[in-house]
C-alpha cells in the first residue's frame, strides 16, 4: 500500500550502506572473505531489527557515517581530492540536519587532520582549509533559502519554532526513572514549554535540578553507567522495547509472507531472534575492543575518535539504542580489522611451522 515506497526507500539506503561497508573493509585489509563476513553481519543486524523500515532520523541517516568514512579513505589515491573534501563536508552537513550525532565523524576527521597537519603547513594544506571554510560558510548561509524552497515545493505544513531545544534531550538524559531513555512525559513537558514560549529555559531548569539531585544522592556515576549500557547493550536498536509499533492486530495480507514476517518482527513471533541479534552485536562489540592494540591507520583512528564522541554524546544527551544503528558499522569494521590481523598472525605462525 502507501507504506511500500517507504520500505523500498529504506531498503535502498540499507543496501548502499552495506555495499559501502564492504568496500571500506576490503580496501583496509584486502581480504574478500573478511569484507564479505562484515557485510553479512551488518546486513543481518540491520534487517532483523524492525527499526530498519521505520523512517526515523536514525534510519534515514544510516548511510552518512559510512559515506564520510569512505570518502576520507579515498583521499589516499590523490585524485579529485578537492571534490572528495567537498563531498565529506556536504554529506556531514546533510547528516547534521537529519541526525545531529552523525556529524561526529566529520569532527573526528578535522581533529585527525589538525593533529597531523600542525607541523606540515604548506600551500596545499591552506588550500584545503580554505575549501572547508568556504563550503561550511556556503552551507550555513544557504541553509535557510534551500529549506524554504523545499518546503514551498513539497507543500509540507511546517510549524515554525516547534523544534525541541537541545536542553530537552539533556533533560531526558538525566531522567532517573527512565535511565536516560525516551520519556513521553518529558516530551509533553517540552511541548507545553514551547506553547508557553519557554522552550529551552524550562527544560534547562529541570535538567539542572535532576543533575543536582543525582549528584546529591551519589547516583550520578551510576546513572551514566546505566545510560552507556542502555545505549550499547541493545542489538535490536530499541525495536523490542518500542512496543507501540507492534501493538494491535495485523491482517495476513499474504498468507505465505505475512506470517513469516510476523515471526521475525513481532515480540510474540515463533523465531527467537533476540538471542541471535544480541549474540551478533555483543560479539562484534567485544572483538572491536581489541582494535586499540592494532597498528593504527587513518581510518581506524577516525573511527575510534568517532566512537568516543558517540559515547560522550550519549552521556550528555538522551540515551539512544536507536542511534547505535548509525555507529554500529564502525564497530563491525574495527572487529573485522581485528579478525584480519588475527588471520595474518595464524598464517605466519603456520608458515613458520611448515618451514
Amino acid at each position: 500500500g502507501n507504506y511500500m515506497p517507504v520500505i523500498l526507500f529504506q531498503c535502498a539506503l540499507m543496501s548502499m550502506a552495506a555495499r559501502t561497508l564492504y568496500l571500506i573493509i576490503y580496501d583496509m585489509c584486502k581480504k574478500h572473505n573478511i569484507a564479505l563476513f562484515g557485510f553479512l553481519l551488518y546486513s543481518f543486524s540491520i534487517v532483523l531489527s524492525g527499526m530498519s523500515v521505520i523512517t526515523y532520523s536514525d534510519q534515514v541517516a544510516l548511510i552518512f557515517p559510512l559515506l564520510v568514512l569512505r570518502l576520507f579513505q579515498l583521499l589516499d589515491n590523490k585524485k579529485q581530492t578537492m571534490l572528495k573534501v567537498i563531498g565529506i563536508i556536504v554529506c556531514s552537513y546533510i547528516a547534521l540536519i537529519i541526525k545531529p550525532p552523525t556529524v561526529i565523524p566529520l569532527i573526528a576527521i578535522l581533529l585527525y587532520a589538525a593533529v597531523h597537519s600542525i607541523n606540515k603547513i604548506n600551500k596545499n594544506i591552506i588550500k584545503y582549509i580554505a575549501c572547508v571554510a568556504i563550503c561550511i560558510a556556503i552551507l550555513i548561509t544557504g541553509h535557510g533559502m534551500v529549506k524554504d524552497r523545499f518546503i514551498a515545493y513539497s507543500g509540507l505544513d511546517i510549524k515554525k519554532g516547534g523544534g525541541m531545544s537541545p536542553w530537552h534531550f539533556v533533560m531526558m538524559g538525566l531522567n532517573k526513572d527512565t535511565q536516560g531513555l525516551y520519556s513521553e512525559e518529558d516530551v509533553n513537558f517540552s511541548l507545553e514549554a514551547i506553547s508557553n514560549n519557554k522552550n529551552g529555559s524550562a527544560q534547562k531548569a529541570v535538567a539542572i535540578s535532576r543533575a543536582n539531585e543525582l549528584i546529591d544522592s551519589g547516583e550520578f556515576l551510576r546513572h551514566l553507567e546505566r545510560k552507556i549500557l542502555n545505549s550499547l547493550g541493545d542489538g535490536s536498536f530499541f525495536w523490542h522495547q518500542a512496543t507501540s509499533f507492534t501493538s494491535g492486530e495485523f491482517e495476513d495480507l499474504n498468507y505465505h509472507v505475512t506470517p513469516f514476517l510476523k515471526d521475525i518482527y513481532l515480540r510474540e513471533g515463533k523465531i527467537d531472534k533476540i538471542a541471535f541479534q544480541q549474540s551478533i552485536w555483543l560479539t562484534m562489540l567485544f572483538i572491536s575492543l581489541f582494535s586499540i592494540f592494532l597498528k593504527k591507520n587513518k581510518e581506524q583512528t577516525v573511527m575510534i575518535l568517532s566512537l568516543i564522541g558517540f559515547v560522550l554524546f550519549m552521556l550528555i544527551f538522551e540515551a539512544g539504542p536507536r542511534t547505535l544503528m548509525n555507529f554500529m558499522s564502525y564497530y563491525i569494521i574495527l572487529a573485522m580489522m581485528v579478525l584480519s590481523n588475527l588471520s595474518d598472525r595464524i598464517k605466519r605462525r603456520f608458515n613458520k611451522q611448515q618451514n
